[in-house]
Formats: structure tokens, C-alpha cells, sequence
């Protein structure tokens, strides 16, 4: 505490002097310690590095996407006489591969893909059939799904959805056919016959005895009767599944075409963000320079994993040797 004493004399001397002036080396000897940020100012301006990159790969991905996206407002004299599935779209499906994998979507092997297109999910009530001589590409990338599709006769297609199980994935194909399962086929066609037989005991024995109505002309109509009941069924459910389908994709889908290029982006600089963070946090309980670097690595990945398991329940695989190189690329020693 500054003695009152004292603050009278040098309050006295300085009103003696006849210029008032800056006390000597104030600079140096007072600096404030109080940073003037937010935490988000602080750690956006520690991460500038990684924002122009991906600022550069929206951008690019954008110019290669732009013309072809259905959704586009306008023409783009770039998309002119681009025919599908022709170098633009192979162009496009092959920028987005590295930037699906630095936003840590895993693509699906393809037999991965057969067995979601053959098996049908349980809990699913709509059945959906994909006839793959309509594709031209089918590329798929798990959890948090996106589709990469190119149908005969039509441009490329990029949607993503929210989580959903293996043998549900036939379900976010665009030329997906809806189909009837086999029970309930099998239920419709007793129906039908019986129907059709109590038809016949009501209304057929009936016009065969009092109007003479031949047996094959009966049968006839009959089955025409039962036919265009059958396909009114048929069609009745089918509707109702297509509407269903229509209302799964609508709320499990989270973006689509040109918006997708842009939510990718996002992610992947997030999910660089959060490996950059996670390093440097424990990258020095991992040995300091004289540990070779796969080592390091290693130990920075059982570190990373166990913290996260410990931490938040999660079990998954840190990409250690990738966070050390973003560790470099913003100038940091890893």
C-alpha cells in the first residue's frame, strides 16, 4: 500500500515543476496483464492460420460444383454443354474425397454397400429396392452419412443425413423404388381371396342360376373384379410408402448439393480446429524432442483416446499424425 506520506511529497514535487512530464521508463515498468479479448477473439485469431485454407477449398469447390448444382438460381456459362457424369463431375468426386476425409467421414467399402442395399432394416416399415445399372458412381461416407451419386442421364448428386443404421442406407438413394414386403404381399393376396370367394358365394352361384351366366364368363369377371381390387391395394400402399419415404429422407436429411460443398467445409475445419487443440494440450505429456516422432505420435494418440474415454464416454480412433502436422502448419513444434 502506497504510504500517504510519500504520495504528498511526490505530488508536491511534480506541482513544482514548471512542465509536467511522463514519468521515466512508465512503459517499461507498468505494463497491463489483462488481455482485452473474449476467448472465442483469442482462440479465432490463434487458428487464422487454418481459415484461409479452407476459405481456398470452398471456394474451389464451389467454382467446380456451381455450374452443375440443381439448386443453382442461374446459369453459369461455365455449365454450358456439360453432359452428366462427364470430367466436371469425376473433377468434383475427387475434390471432395480429401475434404470428406480431413472432416473425418469414413467412405464405405463397397461391400459395405452391397449388404446395405441388399438387407432391409428391421424397424423400417418402407422397403426400398436400388437398381444399380441406374448409377453411373455410388459413393458413400459413414456416420453422419453422405451420399456422392451420379445416375445415368442426370448430374451429380451430394446429400447428407443424419446418423443411420447400415441396413437403412438404401433408403437415401434418390432412384430408390419402394417396394411391398413379402408378408404383407402375402396378407393382401388372402385377402383378396377371400374376397373373391365370398364373391362368389354371394353374387356368382346367384347370376349362374337366375340369369344363366356361363362358368367362363363368370370367372372372367371375377378376376377382373379381384385384379382391379388387388391393384387399387397395391397402389394405395405403395403411395402410402412413397409418402413415408419421402417425409425419412426429408427429416433425416441435414443438407444437399451446393449447400453440402459449405457444410463440408465447415466440418473439416472444426474438426481441425478440435485435433489442433487436442495436441498441443497433450502433446507434452508425451516426451519432449529426444522421443522419435512415431512414438510420439503413438503416445499422443493412447493419450488423446483415453482422456476422451475417460472424459466423455467416447470410444473412437484420434488421428494423432495428422494433428502433429496441423500442429506445424500453424507454426507450433510437434
Amino acid at each position: 500500500m502506497t504510504s500517504m506520506a510519500a504520495l504528498a511529497a511526490a505530488v508536491a514535487e511534480a506541482r513544482g515543476r514548471r512542465h509536467l512530464e511522463v514519468p521515466l521508463g512508465w512503459e517499461q515498468q507498468f505494463r497491463d496483464t489483462f488481455v482485452p479479448l473474449s476467448r472465442q477473439q483469442l482462440q479465432h485469431a490463434l487458428l487464422t492460420a487454418l481459415h484461409p485454407r479452407y476459405h481456398r477449398l470452398h471456394l474451389h469447390l464451389q467454382a467446380l460444383y456451381g455450374p452443375i448444382d440443381p439448386d443453382r438460381d442461374t446459369g453459369d456459362p461455365g455449365g454450358v454443354g456439360v453432359s452428366p457424369g462427364g470430367r466436371r463431375e469425376r473433377r468434383v468426386v475427387a475434390a471432395l474425397a480429401p475434404l470428406l476425409a480431413e472432416a473425418n467421414f469414413q467412405r464405405l467399402p463397397e461391400a459395405a454397400i452391397a449388404f446395405a442395399l441388399l438387407v432391409q432394416h428391421p424397424r423400417d416399415e418402407v422397403q426400398v429396392s436400388v437398381r444399380l445399372d441406374e448409377y453411373e458412381e455410388i459413393q458413400r461416407y459413414f456416420r453422419r452419412v453422405v451420399v456422392v451419386a451420379r445416375p445415368r442421364a442426370a448430374g451429380l448428386e451430394l446429400a447428407a443425413f443424419r446418423a443411420v443404421p447400415l441396413e437403412a442406407l438404401e433408403l437415401l438413394l434418390g432412384r430408390g423404388r419402394v417396394r411391398t414386403p413379402g408378408l404383407t404381399r402375402a396378407w393382401v393376396h388372402v385377402g383378396l381371396a377371400a374376397w373373391g370367394s365370398f364373391l362368389f358365394l354371394n353374387l356368382g352361384l346367384g347370376l349362374m342360376a337366375d340369369l344363366k351366366v356361363g362358368a367362363t364368363l363368370l370367372a372372367l369377371g371375377l378376376g377382373t373384379a379381384v385384379a382391379l381390387r388387388g391393384a387399387k391395394a397395391f397402389a394405395r400402399r405403395r403411395e402410402a410408402a412413397a409418402l413415408e419415404l419421402a417425409r425419412s429422407r426429408y427429416r433425416r436429411g441435414t443438407a444437399q448439393h451446393g449447400e453440402l460443398v459449405a457444410a463440408l467445409t465447415r466440418r473439416a475445419q472444426d474438426e481441425a480446429t478440435k485435433e489442433a487443440l487436442l495436441a498441443h494440450t497433450f502433446l507434452p505429456r508425451c516426451g519432449g524432442p529426444s522421443v522419435p516422432a512415431a512414438e510420439a505420435e503413438s503416445r499422443l494418440q493412447a493419450e488423446v483416446e483415453a482422456w476422451l474415454r475417460r472424459r466423455f464416454g467416447l470410444t473412437l480412433t484420434f488421428p494423432a499424425r495428422r494433428a502433429c502436422q496441423r500442429l506445424r502448419g500453424l507454426g507450433v513444434g510437434g
